[in-house]
């Protein structure tokens, strides 16, 4: 018992230690790809529109904010990144490297990232453009000035699940990443 405590102690310690470079890796790279992705789309006329969470925002008071900044940094994040990197990144690439195994012979995602690397990666892209485009069903509109940044912030998570072999990781980021711009746009006005 005690073993398996040290065990998930490791893993609990891993997961942290690797927080802080996940967060400042998604915030500049998504940062530079929201800022890139609007300076490229006014040169050729096109004017990209922040996310509408933001307009949500502004028009919310109250208990309704209070729920939106809960589901928008809490539960969202937790059910996107059980259904885009434990549900089609892992399952994805476990089958597709299943297939290529000789006689199917069963390989992990973890175990594959060093040595079949590119179906590995070519997955976590694919996971990451439904990931994007997961976020404009319904009343968003297409494409806003976040849609790049969204698949790069997809191909980041995917690689804090295999840095940290854990589900965990890429949560934890997820919420803080989200918490984070709620609470710059709502005191600063950052988008």
């Amino acid at each position: 018992m005690c073993e398996k405590n040290q065990q998930y102690e490791g893993k609990f310690q891993r997961i942290l230690k690797l927080a802080p470079l996940v967060l400042i890796i998604t915030y500049i790279s998504t940062s530079a790809l929201i800022v890139l992705t609007t300076k490229v789309a006014s040169l050729f006329g096109y004017e990209l529109k922040p996310q509408l969470a933001f307009e949500i925002l502004d028009k919310l008071h109250g208990k309704k904010l209070v729920y939106f900044i809960g589901y928008g940094a809490i539960l969202m994040p937790v059910v996107e990144e059980i259904l885009f990197r434990v549900v089609l990144f892992n399952w994805a690439a476990w089958f597709i490297l299943w297939l290529k195994a000789p006689g199917g012979t069963k390989i992990s995602v973890y175990e594959a990232r060093n040595s079949t690397r590119l179906v590995v990666w070519s997955v976590a892209v694919l996971s990451s453009i439904f990931f994007m485009s997961a976020h404009y069903f319904g009343p968003s509109p297409f494409p806003d000035n976040a849609f790049i940044g969204l698949v790069a912030f997809g191909v980041i998570q995917c690689w804090a699940y295999l840095k940290a072999r854990s589900i965990f990781a890429p949560i934890l980021n997820h919420v803080l990443f989200n918490s984070l711009n709620m609470f710059l746009y709502l005191c600063c006005g950052v988008k």
